[in-house]
């Protein structure tokens, strides 16, 4: 089941960065994460931010996202950045989490609502 499987996903990532923390003095982070374009955009920009909120409680010192932008090589994977050069869901949802914004409802229509002493 998900569950079970994020769990084990969560102690190899906990047991990692102990390991290279206590060991090595290193910093553990993901090299490379991303979704594909099949779900809504809502539950896009929610699995992005979910899922770097996540890393960041973890611990992880970076989480680099691919594709950054379109690739005709692999046209199923979800870009930060459209064809045309506007944010897809999971670009807000960076822009979002980079500038400590919370956007409750992506889209044309959303106001990001600031926390203290973050601006814009």
């Amino acid at each position: 089941n998900s569950a079970g499987a994020v769990a084990a996903l969560r102690a190899e990532f906990d047991a990692a960065r102990t390991f290279y923390a206590t060991t090595a003095g290193l910093p553990v982070g993901v090299a490379e994460w991303g979704a594909s374009r099949m779900a809504s955009d809502t539950a896009r920009y929610a699995f992005a931010l979910d899922g770097l909120r996540g890393f960041a409680a973890g611990g992880a010192a970076f989480a680099l996202w691919f594709p950054s932008h379109d690739d005709p090589h692999n046209p199923g994977l979800a870009p930060l950045v459209n064809a045309d050069g506007s944010l897809s869901p999971e670009g807000r949802a960076h822009r979002d989490f980079t500038l400590g914004v919370a956007t409750p409802t992506p889209g044309a229509q959303a106001t990001p609502t600031v926390r203290p002493g973050r601006r814009l």
